[in-house]
């Protein structure tokens, strides 16, 4: 009977230290992680543009090519036209085709991308989408 007790002492003891011994491990504070984890942008440098990003550098370029004014703050839907339109939906494919911009890899947009009709479609409706979500496109902040 004695000998029980003193088992059982010996287990809750060493139950006891087992949380003790993680939390002497030594962490990494999160700050260090974020800072490993921008050097290895540095390192790396930017792969692919961002689907927004895309989209608003093909509105600056015809909007230079075009040469046309814009307010501080333009809803830029309402500014270009329909042709410009089709320069920007072009840009933004000719991005995605060449896999300058972001697009995960998956069934769906493998078709997209070897469909030039499906892309396009696609791509009408995400520049719409950030036409309406990009504060620099919709005239919630400033145009440049």
């Amino acid at each position: 009977m004695f000998k029980k007790n003193e088992s059982k002492k010996e287990e809750t003891a060493v139950k006891a230290e087992q949380p003790k011994a993680s939390a002497e491990l030594p962490k990494l504070p999160a700050q260090s992680i974020k800072q490993t984890a921008k050097e290895q942008k540095k390192t790396d440098g930017p792969k692919q543009l961002s689907q927004k990003e895309s989209v608003y550098l093909s509105v600056c370029k015809v909007v230079e090519k075009d040469k046309i004014k814009l307010d501080d703050k333009p809803v830029v839907k309402n500014v270009i036209s329909k042709d410009q339109l089709e320069k920007i939906h072009d840009l933004v494919c000719d991005d995605l085709s060449s896999k300058r911009c972001r697009l995960k890899d998956t069934d769906g947009n493998q078709k997209k991308l070897s469909n030039p009709a499906e892309l396009r479609k696609y791509v009408k409706g995400m520049v719409q989408n950030w036409f309406r979500r990009d504060g620099r496109l919709s005239g919630e902040k400033s145009f440049k």
